[in-house]
């Protein structure tokens, strides 16, 4: 097994923690907000220094690089933290079932918005994906209107964000450049929601505990930002 396959099973695994992990930081005073800024601020070591060496030539953008990044920043930040605000009102797991109508939501936006053609094979993948999230509903929970709205605002958000990223050409702009920048403007829209990151109730408990557990999360979240390939396919 190549080191590529070992790292998109430890990718999944990490992934899978992120309900555990963000409901320990909800427990320590955290808030959505507030993880998603630090997850992406603790992503940016890592993203520079893949960066730095990897990337074929200058770490610098153009002016009209900068302005797509920037919208689709909008759609890489809003995905976690929607996604984050439905935990509260239903099971995680319920919410991350929602979440995952995003890919028919791409296949519709490709269809309606940029005239792609709808395939057997399409609306076959369509309705199966529609069959599977039914699946994983759960007769006799609870979930309220706005923990289902939220849920599902995270998958338009990240509908948007693969649609937008596959047509405005910024596929073919270096991968690791490319989240870094990402990043970057992602946790800076954040922190300016919050106040330019001056409110100090993000952590009222265990201050070093949340910190380690965002650390985590911050690493395994490297994983997602990345839009050259498979990494799209995680919130």
């Amino acid at each position: 097994m190549g080191i590529e396959y070992i790292l998109v099973i430890a990718s999944a695994m990490l992934f899978g923690l992120m309900p555990i992990l963000a409901r320990q930081i909800y427990a320590m005073g955290g808030n959505p907000l507030s993880l998603c800024a630090y997850r992406f601020i603790f992503c940016l070591p890592f993203l520079y220094f893949m960066a730095k060496r990897k990337s074929e030539g200058p770490l610098g953008v153009s002016m009209g690089e900068a302005k797509k990044i920037l919208l689709l920043s909008v759609g890489c930040a809003t995905t976690p933290f929607l996604l984050f605000q439905s935990y509260p009102y239903f099971s995680s797991g319920t919410a991350t079932t929602i979440h995952f109508v995003y890919p028919i939501l791409v296949l519709l936006g490709s269809v309606l918005l940029f005239h792609a053609k709808m395939t057997g094979t399409k609306a076959l993948c369509t309705a199966l994906c529609a069959a599977g999230i039914l699946f994983f509903y759960t007769p006799g929970e609870k979930a309220g209107t706005v923990g289902i709205f939220l849920a599902f605002s995270s998958g338009v958000a990240y509908a948007f964000y693969v649609l937008y990223y596959t047509k405005s050409g910024l596929s073919r702009l270096d991968s690791y450049k490319l989240s870094l920048y990402l990043s970057v403007f992602s946790a800076a829209g954040l922190f300016c929601c919050r106040g330019g990151g001056t409110d100090d109730s993000v952590y009222d408990a265990d201050r070093l505990g949340a910190y380690n557990r965002l650390f985590v999360y911050g690493v395994g979240a490297c994983h997602r930002i990345f839009p050259d390939g498979s990494p799209l396919g995680r919130a």
